[in-house]
């Protein structure tokens, strides 16, 4: 066995390496199974004005890990664990406040007099925070035209949905709300602050 194989192969099977490596499968792999498990009691896990009245308040947390259908379910999972997983390169702590303050700004939109709606799931509107994060670290990264690409794109979809009251690439069996994903972006603006606050 040559030197050089030696080397690769001490290299990705060290206790480091390997540590990384069950961390980049076991987080997902749980979240998938959190995920089905909440699917499968949908009606007890959603989003409902009059449940969470009552003191189901749960449902704050929960409604966003179920979704209304395959379509939606399936988009918003790739999406949203991209999205962390990039992140979480940069800052697990980043990542997981993100998360935090978008479940947060949007539930309390939710619970707002501008919603019109007793009934809500998906993932849409939280993954909006962490992905401003995500186009905010690309933009001090690549400061050309190229850097603000992205930003301007996640920008333009969600001003699109917002005026025609209806998601771009996603079908959902419940009526669309993507005045979630303006929350999330808004929590995501409270997210950049919150960091340039603290690095000045």
């Amino acid at each position: 066995m040559s030197q050089g194989y030696k080397a690769k192969l001490a290299c990705c099977t060290s206790k480091p390496v390997l540590i990384k490596t069950f961390n980049a499968l076991i987080y997902p792999a749980v979240f998938f199974l959190v995920l089905v498990v909440l699917q499968n009691n949908m009606a007890l896990f959603v989003f409902d004005r009059t449940a969470v009245d009552e003191g189901e308040w749960w449902r704050l947390l929960t409604a966003h890990f179920t979704h209304s259908s395959a379509s939606h379910a399936l988009w918003d999972v790739l999406a949203f664990t991209g999205v962390t997983l990039w992140l979480s390169q940069h800052s697990i702590k980043h990542m997981l406040a993100s998360v935090f303050v978008g479940i947060v700004v949007v539930d309390i939109l939710l619970f707002s007099p501008y919603a019109s709606i007793d009934y809500y799931c998906g993932l849409s509107g939280i993954l909006f925070c962490p992905l401003l994060l995500v186009c905010y670290h690309f933009l001090q990264v690549n400061r050309a035209v190229v850097g603000a690409l992205p930003l301007l794109v996640v920008c333009i979809k969600v001003i699109w949905e917002v005026y025609f009251q209806n998601t771009l690439f996603v079908d959902t069996a419940w009526p669309a709300y993507p005045e979630a994903h303006l929350a999330g972006l808004v929590a995501g603006l409270l997210c950049i602050g919150f960091t340039r606050q603290a690095r000045s």
